[in-house]
């Protein structure tokens, strides 16, 4: 796995772990749908079964404001 690869995969973990925090409620896929993914595209990056695509590590960083 790239080291890009692992980048996104942390940032994405902890800020699912974040959110979940402050509310046990939220979910996969509301994580998913505020990030603009599918929630088996997000499943997938964060088992690392595959990659992160250019276009939906654009539409995440957006949403979470990275850059």
């Amino acid at each position: 796995m790239e080291a890009i690869e692992l980048f996104y995969n942390f940032i994405l973990k902890n800020e699912l772990a974040r959110r979940i925090e402050q509310n046990p409620q939220y979910s996969l896929n509301s994580f998913a749908r505020t990030l603009g993914v599918s929630p088996a595209t997000l499943s997938l990056v964060l088992n690392n079964k595959q990659p992160l695509s250019l276009k939906n590590a654009n539409k995440i960083l957006k949403v979470i404001e990275l850059s």
